[in-house]
């Protein structure tokens, strides 16, 4: 009898088997508004952020809920959630820097909802690889575990500009928290950094 992981783990490699083969056709596709679906300028996705995401990440390495376990029990990896808060930017200040609804995720995790959004402006960008160096202890070999949640390309954009700021030990773990849920494991209220 297969286990809830397995289950999910064997769904998840279906759904990224698909994803290679339209992983081709993404780049080329616009969305329904004629705008691209990849920023020219930096190679993040800018639309249609939910939805399939491909199987793999160049420089990085998706990492399964087994291994996160592992990797949690033995490594001491940054964990980050990059799912952009609801209501984005403008809801959060107004409600005084906290989330609307307050967003749960994996024990340890530092909530960084802008390292994933695909334009940002240069000085946001900096503070937000400047924040992780510091989480990191600057040490850019110690393991850093990006996720959001399954089938968004918030936490892929993320998981790629950490990967591009030089870290060498990028995993990206694809269906976040909506796999651990799934798995019973328990979920924290989010910190910002």
């Amino acid at each position: 009898m297969m286990t809830r992981t397995r289950k999910w783990s064997a769904l998840a490699a279906i759904l990224a088997a698909i994803g290679i083969v339209a992983a081709g056709t993404w780049a080329k596709r616009s969305t329904q508004d004629g705008k691209p679906l990849f920023s020219s300028e930096n190679g993040f996705r800018t639309a249609e952020i939910r939805s399939a995401t491909p199987a793999a990440i160049e420089g990085g390495k998706v990492i399964t809920l087994d291994e996160l376990e592992a990797l949690m029990a033995n490594r001491s990896p940054v964990l980050i959630d990059v799912i952009a808060r609801e209501g984005g930017l403008i809801q959060w200040i107004r409600n005084g820097g906290k989330a609307n609804p307050p967003r749960r995720n994996i024990p340890g995790s530092v909530w960084m909802p802008l390292l994933g959004q695909a334009d940002l402006p240069v000085a946001v960008e900096k503070a937000q690889l400047s924040a992780l160096r510091a989480l990191t202890g600057y040490d850019l070999n110690r393991p850093v575990v990006i996720y959001c949640q399954a089938d968004c390309w918030t936490s892929w954009n993320a998981a790629r500009r950490t990967i591009l700021a030089g870290f060498k030990q990028v995993y990206w773990f694809r269906e976040g928290t909506d796999l651990w849920a799934d798995a019973g494991l328990p979920l924290d209220l989010a910190k910002d950094h």
